[in-house]
Parts: structure tokens; sequence; C-alpha cells
């Protein structure tokens, strides 16, 4: 599975863009943020990509992931 790297925003300002990886499909994805604050609201997103088959056709799965959460400390 490809990731893209995450994108990590905190009130709509862009923080960072994570690394981008090629991973096992069961590999357990993580992540960390440094300089949040109790009552921020942090926002995320990504994106996966990865091979599949249907009905004997070859062809690329691309998930699209993300949520938004408030950090309490």
């Amino acid at each position: 599975m490809v990731e893209r790297g995450i994108d990590w925003y905190v009130a709509y300002s862009f923080l960072g863009h994570g690394g981008r990886h090629v991973v096992p499909v069961y590999y357990n994805l993580h992540g960390t943020q440094g300089g949040l604050h109790s009552g921020n609201e942090l926002s995320w997103n990504d994106v996966l990509t990865f091979p599949v088959e249907a009905g004997g056709v070859p062809g690329k799965a691309v998930l699209n992931i993300g949520g938004t959460f408030v950090v309490v400390k």
C-alpha cells in the first residue's frame, strides 16, 4: 500500500505534510504532531492506494481518509 503522507491543519492553518510510505497492507498507520494545545481543533487527511482485483481484472483502489477532533491534554 502507498500512503501519500498525512496533512495536518489546526484552525484551518496548514501545519505540515508527513512523508510518503510504501508499507504492507497490514501496517498500523500512525502519526504525531507537536505544538498543539488543549482545545485546538486538529484536522487531518491522507490518501492510501493499493492494488485490487475484481472479477479477475486488476486495478487500483484509492482510499481518502481524514477527520477532525479537539485536542484534550
